[in-house]
């Protein structure tokens, strides 16, 4: 059954959060500007220097997290109300979840997980992360690092618990992220185990690309000095891709309607230096894992040879998670990385879904 437009709604939800983050390598006077960030950003890809230095910096902040909540009509709506989190990667907002649309074109189009959730029964909790889209952009080199992000989603998955956010107690939470929002998930489901029951992965392998060998980092410039009429408010510590050759080759590889190259330069948001200092770590989590991956990932396979992912590594994903449940994983043919964006995206969220109803009963061990 078909249920074109669930109810939704536009929050903004406070949060509260400290953290401990790594210590960026640059100096007071490199920070200050646009000409200091790119000197920065060409030594540490020239390897003439570390991206962060020895020790940690604690900080603390009160951030406003913009969200779009989508509920079910209540008739597929799950018996035990449950939730996906949406988590988008760098570079993007929750629009990457809708096809780059903004409410209410947001459930009008067939890149729309938000429909495909909500059809299947799920609420769903598409976000602008910390320092993205309209949420609180703070500090991007000191501040917006994977230990703050992970802070603010724990809070986030508190407040769905009790009933915080949309006057719902979420009995079951699935945190679904796509690239960086895929790594963030595997980081709190280390450290704050019980927050969701089951993971969706999208965009992510278990593939090591160092910083400095990273081609699409060496292109990135202050988002203030490159698009001045849209982010010229910024600190110049956010980034944005210089080339749009170059983002749609990192972005998109496979089969394509014509105006998404363009949409997606149109509506690029800028990262924070800190976002690029995350690595992959083993998790401890005891729920269920899926990956869903684009056979033609360029964004992962970049700087080898091989020019479609191998399944053996989205399988090593296992690794990364050697107490789950369960670990799935399937690759999406002739798709690259963002796989929400390509034509193959109903046939991934078809592919997740079917997934999520067979382990939907599923509890952590």
């Amino acid at each position: 059954m078909m249920i074109e437009h669930p109810d939704y709604e536009e929050v903004f939800v406070d949060v509260k959060t400290t953290a401990t983050n790594k210590i960026i390598n640059i100096s007071d006077e490199q920070r200050s500007s646009a000409e200091g960030i790119k000197n920065f950003l060409h030594s540490v890809i020239a390897g003439q220097r570390k991206l962060t230095r020895p020790g940690y910096k604690y900080i603390s902040g009160d951030y406003k997290i913009h969200a779009r909540l989508c509920r079910p009509h209540h008739s597929v709506a799950l018996p035990e109300p449950t939730v996906q989190v949406l988590v988008h990667g760098l570079a993007y907002d929750k629009g990457y979840w809708s096809g780059l649309r903004s409410a209410p074109d947001h459930l009008a189009t067939s890149f729309s997980w938000e429909r495909t959730a909500t059809t299947c029964g799920y609420y769903t909790l598409n976000i602008d992360r910390l320092g993205s889209g309209q949420s609180s952009r703070p500090d991007p080199i000191d501040e917006l690092q994977d230990d703050c992000q992970s802070a603010v989603l724990h809070e986030i998955y508190q407040q769905l618990r009790m009933g915080c956010i949309g006057r719902q107690k979420f009995e079951r939470i699935i945190h679904v992220g796509h690239s960086y929002g895929s790594i963030l998930g595997s980081i709190v489901s280390e450290q704050y185990p019980q927050d969701f029951d089951h993971l969706v992965m999208t965009g992510w392998a278990r593939v090591d690309l160092p910083v400095e060998g990273n081609g699409t980092f060496g292109e990135m410039m202050s988002a203030c000095d490159l698009r001045p009429e849209k982010f010229g408010h910024l600190h110049p510590g956010y980034l944005i891709i210089g080339r749009s050759e170059v983002r749609a080759s990192s972005c998109f590889t496979g089969e394509l309607e014509a105006d998404m190259v363009a949409m997606d330069w149109d509506v690029q948001e800028p990262t924070g230096i800190g976002e690029w200092t995350s690595e992959t770590i083993v998790s401890h989590f005891r729920g269920d894992v899926f990956v869903l991956q684009g056979e033609k990932d360029l964004a992962l396979v970049e700087t080898r040879e091989l020019q479609v992912m191998d399944a053996s590594e989205v399988a090593a994903t296992r690794g990364v998670f050697p107490n789950a449940k369960t670990v799935d994983w399937y690759l999406l043919p002739d798709t690259g990385h963002c796989v929400a964006l390509h034509s193959s995206s109903q046939h991934g969220a078809d592919v997740v879904h079917e997934w999520l109803a067979k382990v939907r009963g599923s509890k952590k061990a």
